[in-house]
C-alpha cells in the first residue's frame, strides 16, 4: 500500500512532493494507509490525502 498510495497520485496526473511521499513511507498502520489509498482516487491535489 505504501508504494500504491503515490502511484495512484502518479496516475492522475499529480506531482508527489517529497513531504507527501516521506509521509506515507513512514506510515506504518494499514487502517491509515488504506484511508489515504481510497483519498487518492478523489482528491484535488496530492496533500489532501491527509485531510480529516
Amino acid at each position: 500500500m505504501v508504494k500504491a498510495v503515490p502511484a495512484v497520485l502518479n496516475k492522475r496526473g499529480f506531482e508527489v512532493p517529497a513531504e507527501v511521499r516521506e509521509r506515507v513511507v513512514a506510515c506504518a498502520d494499514p487502517a491509515v494507509l488504506e484511508v489515504w489509498f481510497d483519498r487518492a482516487f478523489e482528491v484535488s491535489k496530492a496533500s489532501d490525502i491527509f485531510a480529516d
